[in-house]
């Protein structure tokens, strides 16, 4: 029969310190924000909440961790570097680990229920979350996106659990954008991949400076998201309240303006610069009046969701994803520039960078 200490090697329970500190810090702050301790009587009363949290997020991360291993068993045991982990090895059987997730499953959602209703009410979907990285690493390069959701989790469970509030109306309208935006980026990439076209091309060029701009814009565009849903988690804004609606306006024209490049663009749409795939140079439809509108999306959208939550933290990851994206965009064209020769220079002339049309042009580029 596998040990107690069999089981904490399988999650890697001292590994559990690594995520703690961003839940801490969320409960701090809302302690701040609220001026809790100010507000109830009782002396320490935030210990029992504290330890609730510490509580949930031991038996989450046993949860996910033991889920992970026991989804993995069969790719652990064929591999050499992993097959001595506990269930490849025999020490714990695939039965007696899955037993082990399910029981951390129910003592989390216990445990959420003793805290508030709303946690006790989200606590199934933290679970689906942390659980369903197990299965999308199987076929997206996105999973560490959902990893990343996952380790967010944490700090927003944490701020509830001491708040037992969710600022829901500009939650919806920043998620919306965020939504429809991602939903048109991730279902185009898949309706190409079904047609055998890898549209994901980031980092493939062995250039020194093309390989380390797109690495770096890689960065950038994955560290955004993360941002954007922390602030709208945390309810991190500190813009009046009436540059919401336009920040949702503008984030929606920029989710319209992308759905349009990627549709003008077609079967020719690549993320980062091809390293072998021929495609065709696209002028018509919104490339007649801009000559980088997927980027003029990206950038609106970043804008959009700033003004919603307007915060240091997305602050500077949207410069910092805008700054990346310009940078991508100069090698393009440089790319574009020798691949196309002549008309693509001549197109240059037309059509300004982001937006407009120049109506009289000079031969000289």
């Amino acid at each position: 029969m596998p040990r107690f200490a069999d089981y904490m090697r399988l999650v890697k329970f001292q590994h559990t310190i690594f995520a703690m500190p961003f839940a801490l810090m969320a409960f701090a702050y809302a302690m701040w924000k609220y001026a809790l301790a100010e507000v109830c009587p009782v002396p320490l009363w935030w210990c029992v909440p504290l330890v609730q949290v510490v509580l949930c997020m031991v038996f989450a991360r046993n949860t996910a961790m033991g889920f992970n291993r026991w989804a993995d068993r069969r790719i652990d045991a064929a591999n050499p570097r992993t097959a001595g982990r506990e269930i490849p090895a025999g020490v714990i059987s695939p039965r007696r680990a899955l037993t082990f997730v399910a029981v951390n499953a129910l003592l989390f959602v216990a445990c959420a229920a003793t805290i508030n209703r709303l946690t006790a009410l989200l606590s199934p979907v933290a679970l689906a979350v942390i659980m369903g990285y197990s299965y999308c690493k199987r076929f997206t390069w996105a999973a560490h996106l959902v990893l990343g959701l996952s380790l967010s989790i944490a700090p927003v469970g944490a701020y509830i659990a001491l708040t037992g509030r969710f600022d829901w109306e500009p939650c919806v309208l920043a998620l919306l954008v965020l939504a429809v935006f991602y939903g048109i980026y991730f279902a185009k990439m898949l309706a190409q991949k079904r047609r055998g076209i890898q549209t994901r091309q980031i980092g493939r060029r062995r250039e020194k400076d093309i390989h380390t701009v797109e690495v770096l814009m890689s960065m950038a565009t994955l560290g955004a998201p993360i941002a954007q849903l922390l602030s709208i988690a945390f309810g991190w804004s500190h813009l009046p309240a009436n540059a919401r609606f336009t920040g949702f306006c503008i984030g929606m024209l920029g989710d319209a303006v992308f759905l349009l490049s990627v549709l003008c663009m077609k079967d020719s749409w690549r993320a980062g610069i091809p390293d072998k795939d021929k495609t065709e140079l696209v002028t018509t439809g919104i490339y007649a009046f801009s000559r980088n509108p997927a980027f003029l999306g990206f950038d609106l959208m970043y804008i959009g969701v700033l003004l919603l939550y307007g915060n240091l933290l997305t602050l500077g990851f949207s410069l910092f994803a805008m700054m990346m994206l310009h940078l991508q965009i100069l090698q393009e064209e440089r790319f574009l520039a020798s691949t196309f020769g002549e008309p693509y220079r001549e197109y240059c002339r037309r059509v300004f960078r982001y937006l407009g049309r120049r109506k009289e042009h000079k031969r000289s580029y």
